[in-house]
């Protein structure tokens, strides 16, 4: 039976931990942003996540190649809502770090 209605998709912010542990790691954190890229849910990134992303990727620590950044970039592109807050969000008290 169906009502008409139809149910909005989650929308999710992937912070730059999910998606690091998402392209280094996999696991859950992989599944979420596969969901993503499959528009099963609604990813939201703003400039100053998807900056320190490319940072943090970028470091020897992670051997992200160029290519795999161009890539990942092309996806974010692609897949994600790009947002420009007008303030930040405090959510974590005493986190200087918090980017969200």
């Amino acid at each position: 039976m169906n009502s008409g209605t139809v149910k909005p998709k989650p929308t999710v912010i992937l912070d730059t931990n999910i998606l690091v542990s998402a392209v280094v790691y996999g696991g859950l954190p992989r599944d979420i942003l596969d969901l993503v890229i499959k528009k099963k849910i609604t990813g939201v990134i703003s400039p100053v996540l998807k900056a320190e992303l490319w940072d943090v990727l970028s470091r020897t620590k992670f051997a992200v190649s160029f290519s795999d950044l161009e890539m990942l970039g092309e996806r974010i592109e692609k897949n994600f809502v790009l947002v420009q807050p007008q303030k930040p969000v405090t959510i974590l008290k005493g986190d200087p770090d918090n980017r969200v």
